[in-house]
């Protein structure tokens, strides 16, 4: 039986409209509307941002983008719908899901056994896959309905981890596989993919210079073929085949399509053969002599997701600049957006006043193994004022330091706090290793450190956005905040320890500690002050 999805005209991109409505779209009426609509929402962070480098492929293969260009488009305010519709009527029939010869983004002449379409989603299990975060085995495979298959196609392609297949063919890393995709994001849809859209010939520093044959995959007659100059450029990076995949639909008794078994292997590869490339949308770290890596091969490594830190605790990084002064291989390599974005503010061709905030999208994995951990997606406010003054980064990373500063201080008491109360008569030198492993566990099953972070966050992101205009008002108040959430944190501990006479001897001896170090920190009047109420109740539900 024959059957058909087209991506263009038929509601299937998970959007939240400008008054806060959720509904699905066609590709079309998505680019039309952009202006109408807050942002795209799948289910998953992978999801929403391999949607949104989906629409960044198809903007750049539409207008051609350049500087003048961009400027013009971004005073108009919204899509040139007739460029639009030209261009999507064009190649109508490669975003076909289903069709007979190229269905999109996928591999036609595939052959091999079938396997539950739950490999297209690293959250579900499928095959030998553990089931982590599901339990969906071969016999109790996941049904995908057209709209999910598209967007699993999307998300492998682009996410898919390196393993090996039935078929002998080893896959390799997706192309945002192993960092955190940054975008910047304005107050509609069309701001946040017009900030993201950036001239493809500034990306020299990436390696992803515009060649000859540089294309979206759909525009291509051989989309697997093998190159070592691929990829050609930026569309051919966005839209790049990590998978070969098939999808096999069926009809429930209702007439209903769905999908429930795909045929799958490995794709084009991104390295051995591929041209090395630096992910625009990663923030690229140098590395050093003494940076661990399993991947020798690399100059720079791409910032990742950490279960135990927040990305605001690197803001300071990602919002630095890179200096062309340092040679290359000891400079990071930013998101390509934000000099894109720090070049239109010199030009003041984007507006200083408005609320501009950077997401970061990903997951977490572990170098060489092919499992998924966590997903996660993060959102900070984002001042162009940070992105052109030295200064001002200089300042927000001494109040980064200064946080850390705070959590050691508190460490280092409570670790006292432990010590005092498991050994009390022994010296260092007396405890034993299986002693200072249980002082270390005793003082971690406090989780005071997460309560500490998790305080300060909301307080950041006011600290961040008055820092440009209030820079010292902004420090001092960080200041206060960092103090209180050191003594909040300190104090749960004591609460949590028994009012016996060791305890409170143990409490003493930590307390001369910990204050002895925040008075190494700020000043008398900063940790004078208490907090207030609703300081208390926000520390206390942290």
């Amino acid at each position: 039986m024959r059957f058909t999805f087209n991506l263009v005209n038929k509601n299937w991109v998970p959007i939240i409209t400008t008054d806060f409505q959720f509904q699905q779209v066609s590709i079309t009426d998505l680019l039309i509307s952009a202006h109408k609509i807050k942002e795209i929402s799948a289910a998953t962070p992978i999801e929403t941002v391999s949607l949104y480098r989906l629409n960044l492929a198809l903007l750049h293969a539409m207008f051609q983008m350049t500087e003048d260009k961009w400027k013009v488009m971004w005073n108009a305010k919204q899509f040139d719908a007739q460029v639009i519709h030209d261009y999507l009527q064009k190649w109508t029939g490669r975003f076909d899901l289903f069709d007979a010869e190229r269905p999109f983004l996928q591999d036609a002449s595939l052959e091999y056994v079938p396997e539950p379409a739950s490999s297209l989603l690293g959250h579900i299990a499928s095959g030998n896959d553990s089931t982590l975060f599901s339990h969906n085995t071969i016999d109790n495979s996941k049904q995908f309905s057209p709209s999910e298959a598209a967007i699993g196609l999307l998300s492998i392609q682009s996410f898919g981890v390196g393993g090996t297949k039935r078929s002998g063919n080893p896959l390799t890393d997706g192309y945002c596989a192993r960092g955190i995709i940054f975008c910047v994001t304005g107050r509609n849809l069309f701001e946040t993919l017009m900030l993201n859209l950036y001239d493809p010939d500034d990306l020299l520093d990436y390696r992803l210079k515009r060649r000859d044959g540089d294309r979206p995959t759909w525009e291509m007659d051989s989309p697997y073929e093998s190159s070592v100059s691929r990829p050609y450029g930026l569309l051919d990076h966005l839209t790049w085949l990590n998978r070969k995949v098939l999808l096999m639909p069926v009809v429930k008794d209702q007439g209903e399509v769905f999908v429930q078994q795909i045929r799958y292997d490995a794709g084009l590869r991104t390295s051995e053969g591929a041209r090395e490339v630096f992910n625009p949308m990663y923030h690229w770290r140098a590395k050093t002599d003494k940076t661990p890596t399993n991947d020798k091969s690399r100059s720079h490594s791409p910032m990742s997701f950490n279960p135990e830190k927040a990305l605001w605790r690197n803001s300071h990084v990602i919002l630095k600049l890179a200096s062309k002064t340092v040679a290359e291989k000891r400079r990071d390599k930013p998101v390509a957006a934000l000099v894109w974005l720090a070049n239109l503010a010199r030009q003041d061709a984007v507006s200083r006043d408005w609320s501009y905030a950077l997401s970061g999208f990903g997951v977490a994995t572990k170098p060489g193994q092919d499992k998924t951990f966590f997903y996660r997606a993060e959102t900070m406010p984002l001042s162009l004022d940070l992105l052109s003054n030295d200064e001002l980064i200089e300042r927000l990373t001494a109040a980064i330091t200064k946080a850390q500063d705070g959590a050691d201080v508190a460490n280092r008491a409570l670790h006292q706090l432990a010590r005092w109360l498991f050994a009390p008569n022994k010296t260092d030198s007396d405890l034993r290793k299986e002693d200072r492993e249980r002082i270390s566990q005793l003082a971690h099953s406090w989780n005071t450190e997460e309560r500490y972070w998790g305080a300060l966050e909301p307080h950041f992101h006011h600290f961040i956005s008055e820092l440009p205009d209030h820079p010292d008002e902004a420090i001092g108040t960080w200041h206060v905040v960092l103090s209180r959430a050191a003594k909040a944190a300190f104090g749960y501990a004591e609460n949590c320890v028994s009012g016996d006479s060791r305890a409170r001897r143990a409490i003493a001896v930590a307390s001369v500690q910990f204050y002895s170090g925040l008075k190494g920190l700020f000043p008398k009047q900063v940790i004078a002050q208490e907090p207030d109420s609703s300081s208390e109740e926000e520390e206390s539900g942290s």
